[in-house]
C-alpha cells in the first residue's frame, strides 16, 4: 500500500541523503581511489568493481534498511526481526548507484584529450 506520508518524508530527507553520500564519497571513496591509483588499478573494470562493492558492503554492514520501514538485524524487545531480502535489495540499489558514480568519476579522471 502506498503511503503519501512516507513519500513526503523521503523527499524531505533527500538533501540530507545527498550530503551524506557526498561526505562518504570523500571520506571513504577518495582514500580507496588513491590506493587503487597507487596500485595501478586504473581501468574502468576496477572502478566498476570498487564502486559497486564499497556501497554494497557499507549498506550490508550498517544493519539497517535504508529504503524499508522496518529495522533489520536489531534487537527489538523480545523479537529479532531480520529482513534479509530487503537488506540485499537495498545493498544492490546502492551498489548500482555507486558503480555508476565510480564509472562517471573514472571517465572524467582518465579521459583522453581530443586530438586537435
Amino acid at each position: 500500500r502506498f503511503e503519501a506520508t512516507w513519500l513526503c518524508t523521503s523527499l524531505s530527507n533527500l538533501p540530507v541523503s545527498f550530503a551524506i553520500w557526498g561526505m562518504a564519497l570523500l571520506l571513504i571513496g577518495a582514500p580507496v581511489w588513491a590506493a587503487a591509483y597507487y596500485l595501478g588499478l586504473r581501468t574502468w573494470l576496477a572502478a566498476l568493481i570498487t564502486g559497486f562493492t564499497l556501497p554494497t558492503f557499507m549498506v550490508l554492514s550498517s544493519g539497517s534498511s535504508f529504503l524499508g520501514r522496518g529495522k533489520v538485524g536489531r534487537f527489538d524487545g523480545q523479537h529479532f526481526q531480520v529482513d534479509t531480502l530487503q537488506s540485499l535489495q537495498n545493498a544492490a540499489i546502492f551498489g548500482l548507484i555507486g558503480a555508476f558514480v565510480a564509472l562517471t568519476i573514472w571517465r572524467i579522471a582518465y579521459r583522453r584529450p581530443a586530438p586537435c
